[in-house]
């Protein structure tokens, strides 16, 4: 489904739940603004939702299809991993890191993508969390193989015009109704 369908049926939604209809001839009154502004606030909630899911999606295929060049495996631990039985790709062994990587919401009813605080192994004292550091910034022993930061680069212009049509569709949602 294309993203700005998407986006209409969140704002009518929205529109729908708080019973905004088209205003008389006088001005809005302050309760339907009031609703206004709680349609909007819901339309943008739920489209946080959306991006922070099709942000992980994004970032598990930047890491399973290979899409960045990052520093090569050295000999050994390739070799390592070929006799073990493991994935051959960087920085992916048995998958787990990229399944881990979720759109989260907090309690505030933000969303966030991340990697949960479980153990790497049962009894560890090292994360997930600890893994996806040391994968982006790289250890004494290990070169940093980023990929959050640059999914987030990409990111950062699909962000803006996100938040540019859902404001311009809450705008034509909003004139439709007789707000001006």
């Amino acid at each position: 489904m294309a993203f700005r369908t998407r986006v209409r049926r969140a704002v009518t939604k929205a529109l729908k739940l708080f019973r905004i209809r088209r205003p008389t001839a006088q001005k809005a009154s302050a309760e339907a603004r009031k609703n206004v502004k709680l349609a909007g606030d819901m339309t943008i909630k739920g489209l946080s939702q959306e991006m922070a899911e099709e942000f992980a999606d994004d970032l598990k295929e930047i890491l399973q299809r290979q899409l960045i060049s990052w520093v090569p495996l050295s000999s050994g631990y390739a070799k390592r991993k070929r006799m073990l039985g493991l994935d051959p790709r960087i920085l992916i062994a048995t998958a787990r890191y990229v399944r881990s990587i979720q759109a989260t919401q907090l309690r505030d009813g933000t969303w966030i993508v991340a990697v949960p605080e479980e153990p790497l192994s049962p009894g560890s004292k090292y994360t997930l969390r600890d893994l996806a550091r040391w994968l982006e910034y790289g250890t004494r022993t290990m070169p940093a193989r980023p990929h959050w930061r640059p999914a987030a680069q990409l990111w950062r212009t699909k962000i803006y015009q996100v938040r540019r049509r859902a404001r311009h569709t809450l705008t034509q949602q909003m004139k439709k109704a007789g707000f001006k």
